[in-house]
């Protein structure tokens, strides 16, 4: 028989691990919804507000392994 011992470092990383899930799931979303703003750009050559480029850049660095992780 094998126990299966939950330790607070166990814990630790369960919830870390949660909340870098979470943020991934927020930053792909951002994307997908300002994805629009982009291709109007391409197409048109409007502008992009500079806080949703902000923004974007921040979130592919969330989705790159980057340093807005939220134990950073």
């Amino acid at each position: 028989m094998k126990l299966s011992i939950t330790t607070p470092a166990d814990l630790d990383a369960a919830r870390i691990a949660a909340q870098r899930a979470a943020l991934r799931d927020e930053a792909r979303a951002f994307l997908a919804a300002t994805d629009w703003l982009i291709v109007r750009r391409a197409e048109t050559g409007a502008e992009v507000p500079p806080d949703i480029v902000q923004t974007r850049a921040q979130a592919r660095r969330v989705l790159s392994g980057g340093p807005d992780k939220p134990d950073s």
